[in-house]
């Protein structure tokens, strides 16, 4: 009998929960999700060489807190939040350790083209 992804989650819960942090816990679910191949086109761990550079993205804690909108910040090589007028830059320390390209919006998407009949 094979093992769902939730079995496969739940039991590494159990087993790394009682000895392990928070950060231990959550790097062992990500872990086990890129396994099953659930996170290859979602969260990544964030590098300067990867992270999109001009475009907003989601970013991620180990804790699972998450912040949504950041940028990637290169006078400062951070990760940061621009936010209300007059623009106040948040630095986050720490630092998230995973993000995620934001969805592409629906207005953006090429319209297809529709059926004319005469």
């Amino acid at each position: 009998m094979t093992q769902t992804n939730a079995e496969s989650v739940a039991d590494v819960i159990r087993h790394t929960a009682i000895t392990a942090s928070a950060e231990t816990l959550a790097a062992a679910i990500v872990s086990r999700l890129t396994e099953a191949g659930r996170l290859s086109e979602g969260w990544r761990e964030i590098s300067e060489d990867v992270i999109p550079k001009g475009d907003m993205f989601d970013v991620m804690w180990p804790d699972g807190r998450r912040a949504i909108d950041c940028h990637w910040d290169a006078a400062h090589k951070r990760v940061v939040l621009r936010h209300g007028y007059p623009t106040v830059l948040t630095i986050f320390r720490p630092q998230p350790k995973w993000f995620m390209s934001c969805p592409v919006s629906p207005d953006s998407l090429p319209v297809p083209p529709q059926d004319v009949k005469p």
